[in-house]
């Protein structure tokens, strides 16, 4: 019988898997009626979906788990990304503050030159 795997695939072709089984069933080295070998396969194949079926919930399960983390970490960095935007505000004004100070002490030093200049004069 095929794994959970070969159903997943995105290529699995349900008619061409019970074609195959059928025609596995036809050469198979057991005596038997075909109707035998159909309630089989067809009990195989329950089988089968009853493990997909388990496979698909506990996916599920495990996803539905993983949520409450998720939307806690996405909290976690709505507060970090704030955070850094407050950095980069304060970041910034510093840089304007200090590019403030130098134009007025380049201001400042230019005044400073002119009295110099101006001092002998008076």
């Amino acid at each position: 019988m095929a794994s959970v795997g070969d159903f997943l695939s995105a290529d699995f072709d349900a008619v061409t898997f019970v074609n195959n089984l059928c025609a596995q069933g036809n050469r198979s080295e057991h005596e038997g009626t075909l109707d035998k070998f159909l309630s089989e396969m067809e009990m195989r194949l329950q089988l089968s979906a009853e493990e997909i079926e388990a496979s698909l919930q506990d996916s599920s399960n495990q996803a539905l788990r993983r949520i409450p983390y998720a939307v806690q970490e996405i909290y976690r960095l709505q507060v970090r990304e704030k955070s850094v935007l407050l950095l980069a505000f304060s970041v910034h004004a510093s840089l304007c503050l200090r590019q403030l100070i130098k134009n007025s002490l380049h201001v400042a030093q230019a005044s400073q030159a002119r009295m110099r200049i101006a001092r002998p004069r008076i």
